[in-house]
């Protein structure tokens, strides 16, 4: 792999942890482990191959998201669908809701609710947990994330997925109590998982080290809006050819911060 100036932070990152997690596996398998890192062979074991979906390497806060203003004269109209994903997700988190009962705009047969706000300012990029993040149309490589399905107000246990980045932007809505709120959010197409028929065609999921596995090429139709605090990492898609399946695949890989999700 060769990396050039051109190259963006998700191949960067790939290449360094796995280079990184591989001579750590290496080492660990052969025993030639330093004495001293000998005592930490299991924690080495969890972190590289092991099989919890949700674990986490990074030392930053799960709910840690990063602080915008819109400004006015930027805003634009959002597309319909990403609105109405931006109302689903606004309804069912509490901590985003705060009490407040929302309804979208296009909805004038209710009344004494908030009409939430169907403008929002468009991002390029944002910085988030030490990483940079784009939409598929600025950058493919810095698109492709794991995020967390559930929302901050859901009980249980929370999901990991894969998608790519359709839009980012800031969005300002009014709170119950009168003030603005002015938040990040993304607009995510998720890579759809194997069906139980092209299951037996993934040779890489076997091997929970390479921390890889087959999804469908076509990403899901449905556009799903969520918080940028529910992007946990970069992942990293690759062409996979294999007439067996039942459509067109690819390979994706997770990176530093999450150990597995296959």
């Amino acid at each position: 792999m060769i990396l050039t100036s051109h190259a963006g932070e998700t191949e960067r990152t790939f290449f360094r942890v796995f280079c990184i997690s591989n001579n750590l596996r290496a080492m660990l398998e052969s025993e030639n482990l330093p004495a001293f890192l000998k005592n930490f062979g299991t924690m080495i074991e969890q972190a590289m191959g092991g099989d919890e979906k949700t674990a986490l390497l990074g030392l930053f806060a799960q709910e840690a998201e990063p602080t915008a203003i819109v400004d006015e004269k930027k805003v634009t109209p959002l597309p319909r669908d990403v609105y109405q994903g931006l109302l689903a997700c606004v309804r069912r988190d509490p901590t985003l809701n705060c009490s407040g009962n929302y309804r979208s705009i296009y909805d004038t047969s209710s009344s004494g609710q908030i009409v939430l706000n169907a403008q929002g300012h468009l991002l390029s990029s944002i910085k988030h947990k030490g990483r940079r993040f784009c939409p598929v149309s600025h950058h493919v490589g810095d698109s492709n994330v794991i995020f967390r399905v559930s929302s901050n107000g859901d009980t249980g246990m929370r999901i990991l997925a894969m998608g790519q980045i359709q839009l980012i932007f800031v969005h300002k809505r009014r709170r119950p109590d009168g003030t603005d709120w002015h938040q990040l959010f993304v607009a995510i197409r998720r890579y759809r998982a194997l069906s139980q028929r092209d299951m037996p065609h993934d040779t890489y999921g076997r091997y929970t080290a390479l921390r890889a596995g087959l999804v469908y090429e076509a990403l899901a139709v449905p556009v799903e809006v969520i918080p940028v605090r529910n992007i946990v990492a970069h992942c990293v898609t690759c062409p996979y050819r294999n007439s067996g399946t039942s459509e067109a695949c690819m390979v994706a890989f997770t990176l530093d911060e999450v150990s597995s999700l296959f």
